[in-house]
């Protein structure tokens, strides 16, 4: 079985699964399943006793190319989404998390369901290399692979971390 992360919101929101590694966009999905409202949502435990784990920093990049046609108006447009209001926006509608902290500060005090995430960004974020390798590394499933295979058993979690780091300096050309 290939526990890619949609086969993983599958599992545990149809009750099939015990837990799931989610992210907060992955609850409208869960309250569509058998799951709504028997769940509970923990941040992942750092290596320190008591501590939170970081979390990737992911989400959207937005820009403007230099020689755009009608530059100043797909600056304006990109301050708009970028501003507080339409991060709300977007987490109401997608699930994403608004990276102002204003915002988030928001929408926490309506929802505290978004307590252990934004507990989790306050831990801090580790941002992915931005290299083309990372897109090989992405693309190949190098991180989701390693986590399957050791919450199914099918490695030790020294075999499989060493599979993946060997994996991940193949792509960044080191051996």
């Amino acid at each position: 079985m290939s526990l890619t992360g949609g086969k993983t919101v599958e599992l545990f929101a149809s009750g099939k699964a015990a837990m799931g590694i989610l992210g907060n966009f992955n609850r409208s999905a869960v309250d569509a399943g058998a799951a709504a409202g028997k769940y509970a949502v923990v941040p992942l435990p750092g290596s320190a006793e008591g501590s939170i784990a970081p979390a990737f920093a992911g989400g959207n990049n937005l820009g403007v190319m230099r020689h755009a046609r009608h530059r100043t108006l797909a600056v304006e447009f990109v301050e708009l989404l970028g501003g507080k209001a339409y991060q709300a926006k977007m987490y109401e509608a997608m699930g994403n998390l608004p990276t102002l902290t204003s915002a988030r500060d928001e929408l926490a005090a309506r929802d505290p369901f978004l307590k252990p995430f934004l507990d989790t960004v306050a831990r801090g974020t580790k941002f992915v290399p931005i290299d083309p390798a990372w897109v090989k590394i992405d693309n190949g499933k190098v991180i989701p692979t390693m986590l399957q295979k050791i919450a199914t058993g099918q490695a030790t979690v020294d075999a499989a971390t060493t599979e993946a780091a060997a994996a991940v300096k193949t792509a960044f050309g080191r051996s």
